[in-house]
């Protein structure tokens, strides 16, 4: 335990800026059973830079005592956070009414992830240890998780502690009890769900418990510090001091907790201060749109509006080079057999490289194909309405028995568009990402590739069903069509090699298609535009720091004209040999040229790789 001596002295010997890590070992009952003892033991505290706040030259600092005034200093400060692991189902179970259960686990998780990011900005400017209270998994897995967010973190500034059983009161008691035993002598919590909650606001709870905290003569009364939410409730609490008996006999989950938790502090002798922001948690679909403006504002990285579970769009990037015989077929596939109900809007974006080839007027005359189904399906929509027996689409009839899938097929919207995007594949992605506006999901094909029957049903799957799946890819499956015996087999044990590769070491290929969430696309930096190679290699090692990389059993299938031109084993060893350069440190625009044989395109706006 520091004693205020010891703090002194530290900051006199200059070792202020990191403090020190303690270990505690001691029992306490549980809040939630009084028969019960848990011991917490080895919990970590690293303080931070912002220990102590102090300068030599003061007697109390240890300098010399000529008199002059004492530099205020900070006590240690610790930030419990309540957070959930984002399980669908099981969090955010109200806003699940507008979002879906899928659809609100993610909201609720990018409304952690900001929370978490606010704490680390607490503790980079002030040093407060940040301990996250959580609960719905195992430490292991939420560990885990934290360092998802925060990738390039050498050193934790948070400790995990996971929940006992019982009410948010006992919850709160048990957590305020922890932090004080374990020597922090201010303690502010706050929840997960209030995105309005800044570093500013934190702070300023944090410096009125300061004050407080400082003036030890015994003359004051303990200090709570209440930021009161719109719903009754608050967002957040502190105190100066150990006081469980505040959050005993609240009406948790009710719009009185404010008063109640005021009423209890008064008979406890614990003064109250108000903080002047009165902000909104996010529990139903009311708040939407105050997050989305938030999340907008403080997190640009974030999408514009929340994934909703039922209307989901889907933005198909394609970079193509002289792709004239494959990208119409390509084109046809995404739209027939997309069949996901929730799927309401596809656009599809063709970026091309500098076709010389008829690829730029395959996709027109695609387009003009497309709308002329339009309109067919207008006048079925017409005929439909007025009683008709059938409906049309894609220019056949289809009787009533088939008449509930394609209606809802009909009223699906695909858009299919050609850009120029000239200098380099990583170039092309991007400008075909940024084309495709702010859909809610990224699919990233190869123009020689053939999508199965529900490719965006098994899109959905993997990345809704579990909120914490960075990438994902398709199962790589080579077209064996007329090969012989020899070269199927062999292409078998390459598809076996694809799959041991990414199972094993999870780095899938950008031809097995790359689909991902629009904002974890954002928020690792996007393709980086100076490779005309190698440009999926790296950013699915990117992801692979945000989050699980997953593989959906649904195939792609890849052409094999690669196989057949150059030969099995040629071309395994040439992608194994081109890696190892390419990880040795050689520059994509040497590795194109070699792979190529010719120079590399110019890219309009190299950029170094971002950070994550």
């Amino acid at each position: 335990m520091w004693s205020a001596k010891s703090v002194n002295v530290a900051c006199a010997l200059g070792l202020g800026a990191l403090g020190s890590a303690e270990f505690l070992r001691s029992q306490f009952k549980s809040p939630s059973d009084s028969s019960k003892e848990q011991r917490l033991g080895g919990v970590r505290h690293y303080f931070g830079r912002g220990l102590v706040n102090c300068q030599a030259g003061s007697e109390e600092a240890g300098g010399a005592g000529d008199g002059t005034a004492e530099t205020p200093r900070r006590l240690p400060e610790q930030l419990i956070v309540f957070a959930k692991y984002p399980v669908p189902g099981t969090c955010k179970t109200r806003l699940a009414d507008v979002l879906g259960p899928s659809g609100a686990a993610l909201a609720y998780k990018d409304m952690a992830e900001d929370t978490l990011e606010t704490a680390a900005e607490l503790n980079e400017t002030r040093g407060t240890h940040v301990n996250v209270f959580f609960t719905g998994c195992k430490t292991p897995d939420f560990r885990q998780w934290v360092k998802w967010v925060f990738p390039n973190l050498t050193k934790p500034f948070w400790s995990l502690t996971k929940q006992p059983v019982g009410n948010l009161g006992e919850r709160l008691a048990y957590a305020f009890g922890s932090a004080f035993v374990s020597g922090s002598k201010v303690v502010a919590a706050i929840g997960s769900d209030c995105p309005s909650v800044t570093s500013e606001v934190l702070e300023k709870a944090l410096n009125l418990l300061q004050e407080r905290a400082a003036i030890d003569d015994g003359t004051q009364n303990p200090l709570c510090v209440l930021g009161k939410a719109k719903d009754g409730g608050y967002y957040l609490v502190g105190l100066s001091e150990e006081c469980g008996k505040i959050f005993e006999g609240i009406s948790w989950s009710s719009d009185r907790v404010f008063e109640e938790t005021v009423r209890r502090c008064k008979e406890n002798g614990v003064d109250v201060a108000v903080l002047e922001e009165e902000l909104e948690d996010v529990d139903d679909g009311k708040q939407l749109k105050m997050w989305e403006e938030v999340r907008v504002e403080h997190h640009p990285h974030r999408s514009s509006r929340c994934l909703r579970e039922d209307a989901i769009s889907l933005g198909v990037v394609i970079p193509t080079l002289n792709e004239e015989s494959s990208i119409a077929s390509l084109l046809r596939d995404l739209v027939d057999k997309a069949e996901g109900e929730a799927t309401k809007e596809i656009r599809i974006v063709v970026a091309d490289g500098g076709s010389e080839d008829g690829t730029r007027v395959a996709v027109e005359r695609f387009q003009q194909e497309l709308e002329e189904q339009a309109k067919k399906q207008k006048q079925a929509e017409q005929q439909r309405k007025k009683g008709s027996g059938g409906l049309l689409w894609g220019g056949k009839a289809k009787t009533n028995e088939t008449s509930c899938e394609k209606e809802f097929s009909s009223s699906r919207s695909v858009k299919v568009e050609i850009v120029d995007a000239v200098g380099g594949r990583g170039w092309q992605l991007n400008e075909g990402a940024s084309a495709a506006g702010d859909v809610d999901l990224l699919l990233f094909l190869h123009a020689d590739s053939r999508v199965q029957k529900g490719y965006d049903v098994a899109i959905s799957c993997a990345l809704l069903s579990d909120p914490l799946v960075s990438l994902g890819a398709f199962r790589f499956l080579v077209d064996r069509d007329g090969a012989s015996g020899l070269r199927s087999r062999l292409l078998s044990v390459v598809e076996w090699g694809v799959r041991w590769r990414c199972t094993q070491l999870g780095l899938p290929f950008g031809d097995q298609g790359f689909f991902l969430r629009r904002e974890s696309f954002e928020k690792v930096g996007r393709f980086r535009s100076d490779h005309p190679i190698f440009e999926d290699f790296e950013l699915a090692g990117r992801l692979r720091q945000t989050g699980k990389v997953v593989v959906a059993e649904v195939p792609l299938t890849v052409s094999r004209r690669r196989w057949d031109k150059h030969g099995v084993f040629k071309v395994t060893f040439l992608n194994s040999y081109f890696i190892a350069l390419y990880k040795m440190g050689m520059s994509p625009a040497k590795l194109y040229k070699r792979y190529y044989g010719r120079d590399a395109p110019e890219c309009p706006h190299a950029k170094e790789a971002p950070e994550v």
